[in-house]
């Protein structure tokens, strides 16, 4: 304690002599420890961190940012310093005795003095700091992947969306609009996969050409509305009579409808067409409280053995054949024709 300041200082020493003489006194100094206060004053040590600056016998000199409660105490039974004065230069975690409290030690030692400064921090002062990042972190990366999921289901659906308009596109390309039956397109489509195919493993592809009997008189008596309702009604039969899942029914002209029954014999799609021309001689189409009249079809059936001769075209050229054949001979009746014969055949039907 400076006598003539009334304040702690830190009192430096060393003896003199003149060069090759005897001793000739001791030179004498002082710091002030205030000047360590203002030294560490913008260190950020949190509550309960401290820096401590000890001798090299154990004695602590200055304890910031609280003051010694006494001048200049002994640690040098302290664990922490005994291990703080040994190693000289490093850090460790330890529990100080005099305040039980769990601290990062850091040390050197200052120059080739006996002096030993130390910057102890508070583990759990440590690890609130590191939680409160670790917490901003998570929490950015969970809104990351709650973005990324966000997009990622967007996305899905869009594509889902995407393709269930295609699709619908696709199934629109081939559909009638009029009717709900599959159009030309698609009956070509499967008109070829079916003549492949049983060309490929043989039996018969059989086709039948449906035409409506006089259809432009209803156009111009009743009009086009009428006329398209007599279109559904057929569209209507003729799915009713090729019952078959394989059959297929499609719309391929303005009154012209194809029925493609893979693998049906002559004599089967001779019944299906039968059962055409029951089913249309039931349909009633009324206008204004007044029905139309009786309506009929005219078919043509074509039967071929693609492994053993003809092609697709001569298949369908032959039931175009067949149904001029059976308009020619009356209409409301059905011709066939075994690929390159065509005669007339009329089913037993009411005229």
């Amino acid at each position: 304690m400076s006598r003539s300041v009334g304040k702690p200082v830190l009192v430096l020493s060393r003896r003199t002599g003149m060069p090759g003489g005897p001793f000739s006194g001791i030179v004498l100094g002082s710091l002030s420890l205030s000047y360590f206060d203002r030294l560490f004053q913008n260190v950020k040590l949190g509550r309960d961190g401290t820096i401590n600056l000890f001798h090299a016998d154990g004695t602590r000199i200055v304890r910031h940012p609280v003051p010694n409660p006494e001048l200049a105490p002994s640690f040098a039974d302290s664990l922490n310093v005994r291990r703080i004065l040994r190693e000289g230069t490093g850090s460790f975690i330890g529990i100080a005795q005099s305040d039980g409290i769990e601290r990062l030690y850091t040390f050197t030692r200052v120059g080739d003095t006996p002096l030993h400064l130390t910057v102890a921090l508070s583990t759990r002062e440590i690890e609130v700091e590191w939680r409160q990042k670790a917490q901003v972190i998570v929490a950015v990366v969970l809104a990351l992947c709650v973005v990324a999921v966000g997009l990622a289901l967007l996305v899905r659906w869009e594509l889902r969306r995407r393709n269930a308009a295609e699709a619908e596109l696709a199934q629109l390309s081939r559909t009638d609009a009029l009717t709900g039956l599959p159009n030309r397109r698609a009956f070509e489509e499967a008109f070829g996969r079916a003549f492949a195919e049983a060309s490929r493993r043989g039996g018969p592809v059989t086709l039948l050409a449906v035409d409506a009997d006089h259809f432009k008189r209803y156009n111009d008596r009743y009009g086009h509305a009428v006329g398209d309702r007599v279109l559904q009604g057929l569209a209507r039969a003729l799915s009713d009579a090729a019952r078959r899942p394989s059959d297929l029914v499609a719309r391929v002209g303005g009154e012209e409808f194809a029925i493609l029954l893979p693998g049906a014999d002559a004599e089967g799609a001779a019944h299906v067409a039968e059962r055409v021309h029951e089913a249309v001689a039931g349909l009633v189409v009324e206008t204004e409280g007044e029905s139309v009249g009786r309506i009929t079809v005219s078919i043509g059936l074509a039967l071929g053995l693609p492994r053993q001769s003809g092609t697709l075209a001569d298949l369908f050229g032959l039931a175009d054949a067949a149904l001029y054949e059976a308009k020619a001979t009356g209409r409301n009746r059905t011709c066939y024709a075994l690929m390159d014969t065509v005669r007339a055949a009329p089913i037993a039907v009411e005229v």
